[in-house]
């Protein structure tokens, strides 16, 4: 699933909106609905004058106190020009592998993609990603 007002809502309540956060519970909740409510998504011309160099995307919340917050980010992060730290992308890696391979796998299916420059046949990472044994085989 992806919808800019469930990801908005998750962003507000959790502070994220990864795998963990589109669950059942997650898309059923009153908490949720009653947020997507007061999300309003919108075109905004002067972000397309950042692009292609930029993907800029900006979030504004309206407080019922009267505040406005606003947060601008001119690219998503961990894209191409700005990769994720290799600590991040190990926990990302690791979050998204052990929903669907056993740890043993993961940790293999890792230990030859980190040593990419070593391997003479790509079957090898292939075989890993293909072999039965995982956790949805």
């Amino acid at each position: 699933m992806h919808s800019m007002y469930f990801g908005g809502a998750m962003a507000i309540i959790k502070r994220r909106a990864f795998i963990e956060e589109h669950t059942e519970n997650w898309i059923r909740s009153p908490q949720v609905s009653n947020l997507i409510k007061k999300i309003y998504c919108h075109h905004d011309p002067e972000l397309d004058k950042l692009l292609p160099e930029k993907f800029p995307a900006r979030a504004v919340i309206q407080t019922t106190d009267g505040r406005r917050l606003e947060k601008m980010l001119e690219r998503p992060h961990g894209d191409g020009l700005e990769p994720l730290p290799m600590d991040e992308l190990r926990r990302k890696y690791e979050t998204l592998s052990n929903r669907i391979f056993p740890e043993r796998r993961v940790r293999e299916i890792e230990k030859k993609v980190m040593d990419f420059e070593e391997i003479k046949d790509f079957s090898e990472i292939a075989d890993l990603l293909g072999r039965r044994g995982g956790k949805r085989s």
